[in-house]
C-alpha cells in the first residue's frame, strides 16, 4: 500500500479527482447550494489543473510548491463543503432530497479527506528528501 500512495500514477489520479469533485458539486441543485462554492469551485479547479502539471512535469523545480498550494485549496474546499452541509442539515425533515444531498457531501469530504492525507505525505516525502540533500555529508 505505501508503494501505491507513493505511486505518480496514484498522486495523477487524485489531481484528476480534484478537478471532478468540484464539477460534479454543480450537480446539486441550485437553492440548495451556498454562493461559497461560486467561489471555491474555480479555486479548486485551477489549484487541481496546476497539481496535474506539476505532477506531469520533467523537473520537479517547484513540485513541493505545488502540492503545498494544492493542499491549502483543498481544504478551503472541503470546508465550503461543510459549510454547505451545516446550511442545509437542519431541513432534513422538509425535503428527503436534502438529505441525499448531505449524504452526498459527507462521502465527497471524505473522498477528499483521503486525497489530502495521501498528498500530505507526498509533501513531507519531498520536504524530507530536500533537507537530506542539503545536509552535508
Amino acid at each position: 500500500m505505501r508503494s501505491l500512495q507513493n505511486s505518480n500514477y496514484f498522486q495523477v489520479t487524485i489531481a484528476i479527482l480534484g478537478m471532478i469533485i468540484p464539477l460534479a458539486t454543480m450537480g446539486i441543485p441550485f437553492k440548495y447550494q451556498t454562493s461559497v462554492f461560486d467561489i471555491l469551485r474555480p479555486i479548486q479547479l485551477v489549484a487541481s489543473g496546476l497539481l496535474t502539471f506539476g505532477l506531469l512535469k520533467h523537473r520537479s523545480l517547484h513540485k513541493k510548491e505545488i502540492v503545498l498550494t494544492w493542499l491549502i485549496c483543498s481544504s478551503v474546499f472541503l470546508a465550503g463543503i461543510f459549510y454547505n452541509f451545516l446550511q442545509y442539515t437542519w431541513r432534513f425533515f422538509a425535503d428527503e432530497t436534502i438529505l441525499i444531498i448531505s449524504v452526498t457531501l459527507l462521502a465527497v469530504a471524505a473522498l477528499m479527506c483521503g486525497m489530502m492525507y495521501v498528498m500530505y505525505n507526498a509533501y513531507v516525502k519531498l520536504i524530507d528528501d530536500n533537507d537530506e540533500k542539503l545536509l552535508p555529508a
